[in-house]
């Protein structure tokens, strides 16, 4: 193993990679029939920084009367539950980012460091456990279930 996850990844030139026999994704796909719904639950938020769920995708959702192709659902601020409709299908694509607390310009961080994600699938549900850049890598501060229906 490399000296970070995102080395790691850069390294293997993949999405995926092993820390012992755990698979860490930088990025999680899914594809998403028309019409479906995509209910985000924030199962936990422990972490020291605001962390978030990047959803993105190839065609529009709508988040009530919001249409985007990507939506950023942070711990510190959005609703432990949102639902997001995808009226045309399409793939999604996943992935978590963090804002520094001290950071004065409040940017968004992403894919650097320790940022990855475990994610477990059962049926319609994946329950992913994120960490964030900082080290050391810690999956269970920030963990978030997506349910597809």
């Amino acid at each position: 193993m490399t000296d970070s996850w995102a080395e790691g990844f850069a390294e293997q030139q993949s999405e995926s990679i092993l820390d012992g026999t755990t698979e860490i994704r930088s990025i999680w796909r899914t594809e998403v029939a028309a019409n479906s719904t995509v209910k985000v639950v924030r199962k936990r938020s422990t972490a020291p920084r605001p962390q978030a769920i990047v959803i993105d995708s190839d065609a529009e959702m709508r988040v009530g009367d919001i249409s985007a192709r990507r939506f950023i659902i942070w711990s510190d601020n959005s609703p432990e539950e949102v639902d997001i409709v995808c009226p045309d299908g399409g793939q999604l694509r996943v992935w978590n980012a963090w804002r520094n607390s001290d950071d004065p310009d409040d940017f968004i961080h992403a894919w650097l460091g320790n940022a990855g994600m475990v994610a477990v699938s059962v049926d319609q549900s994946v329950t992913i456990g994120f960490s964030d850049g900082h080290e050391p890598a810690d999956i269970t501060k920030f963990i978030v279930e997506l349910t597809i229906d």
